[in-house]
């Protein structure tokens, strides 16, 4: 990985993990003024469908700390584990940073999402906007597929250039 794809995505994660951060002590300051019993998960309609107690309003951090944990696990082994693909080197590099950008955009969908819209919902107890969630879970839905297809084409491609190469070595 080079130096200014390493930069991009340490500030990704660095600002994805500060603004989680910084709306989950808003929840901690707001905790007190909330009342003993809150909506806290919303319907297909954008209102709320589960009333619970308040301490359930820590719901979207504790998501996002899993999902956002397990990407940055991911981020930072990607690369130290060899998948045994026989592919050139700029390959290996390319499916790997394609990788690692796929992980990056997850974080920003999750925290934004969980971190900062769905606590922002819960902390003044109002509805949800459901064409944000909608428009991320369509989102999602193109990025997954399109993340497979690029590892896809790459790999063919940096197969060939392989065979080539191993056939040009022994020529």
């Amino acid at each position: 990985m080079n130096r200014t794809t390493k930069t991009i995505h340490t500030v990704v994660s660095v600002v994805i993990w500060l603004a989680v951060i910084a709306n989950a002590a808003w929840f901690a300051v707001s905790y007190h003024s909330l009342p003993g019993q809150i909506g806290c998960h919303f319907g297909p309609d954008g209102e709320f469908d589960v009333i619970a107690e308040r301490f359930y309003g820590a719901y979207p951090y504790v998501v996002c700390l899993v999902i956002c944990g397990a990407c940055e696990i991911a981020r930072l082994l990607t690369g130290k584990l060899r998948l045994g693909m026989k592919i050139t080197e700029s390959g290996t590099r390319i499916i790997e940073e394609g990788f690692r950008f796929f992980l990056d955009i997850l974080k920003i969908m999750i925290a934004g999402f969980y971190g900062c819209m769905w606590s922002e919902c819960v902390i003044h107890q109002h509805g949800m906007n459901v064409k944000i969630g909608a428009a991320l879970a369509l989102l999602l839905i193109i990025l997954i597929p399109a993340l497979f297809i690029f590892i896809l084409v790459t790999y063919i491609v940096s197969k060939i250039k392989y065979i080539k190469q191993k056939k040009e070595a022994r020529s």
